[in-house]
């Protein structure tokens, strides 16, 4: 009887102390996970990465499209800024992490709408390996993607000869860049 009850008593301790050996081993790598998180030294993109990301897909883009004409900037936007949104000044600047960017604007050619000139560059990009959706069937606006860089692509609202490509990198730059120029950088000339 003795034995029996030894065994039941196995039985039971075994699963027991493997939950608590798992929860302790999950307890560990938790705490590891926001150690590692909320320490300085993250391993995400440096600047120059997160720059030369965005700067060669909007090159890229430009090329494949053939757009010209072409005015960008390039700055750091804060993970959490809203996409579109205008670069913040410093004293709004929530900091890292951040995300490359490049704002640009482009001709629209003469004799087309900005509609099918734009989804003609939508198309374009989609021929050339990027992943292309529109907001709706009828949309003037296009989303492409490729090797995790996004362009959108829409009309300027108030110039109807021109075109806008906001061209954003993934968002793993680590550094602060709550002191850069909310005026960014002039990388026209670097898109030919």
């Amino acid at each position: 009887m003795a034995d029996a009850e030894d065994a039941q008593r196995r039985a039971v301790r075994t699963p027991v102390l493997v939950l608590g050996i798992a929860l302790v081993v999950l307890g560990v790598i938790a705490g590891l996970t926001v150690v590692a998180l909320s320490g300085p030294e993250r391993a995400g993109l440096s600047d120059d990465a997160a720059r030369a990301r965005v700067v060669e897909t909007a090159r890229r883009v430009v090329h494949v499209a053939s757009l010209y004409d072409v005015q960008a900037r390039f700055w750091f936007q804060p993970c959490s800024a809203e996409p579109g949104a205008p670069p913040p000044a410093p004293e709004e600047n929530p900091g890292p992490p951040y995300t490359g960017r490049v704002d640009m604007t482009f001709a629209i050619p003469r004799n087309t709408t900005a509609q099918s000139s734009l989804k003609n560059v939508a198309v374009l990009l989609g021929v050339s390996g990027w992943q292309t959706a529109a907001l709706t069937p009828d949309s003037d606006r296009w989303t492409t993607v490729k090797d995790g860089v996004a362009t959108m692509i829409s009309p300027v609202p108030e110039d109807p000869d021109r075109g806008q490509a906001l061209v954003v990198g993934e968002c793993n730059d680590w550094n602060d860049h709550r002191d850069d120029s909310s005026s960014g950088e002039d990388v026209s000339d670097q898109l030919w």
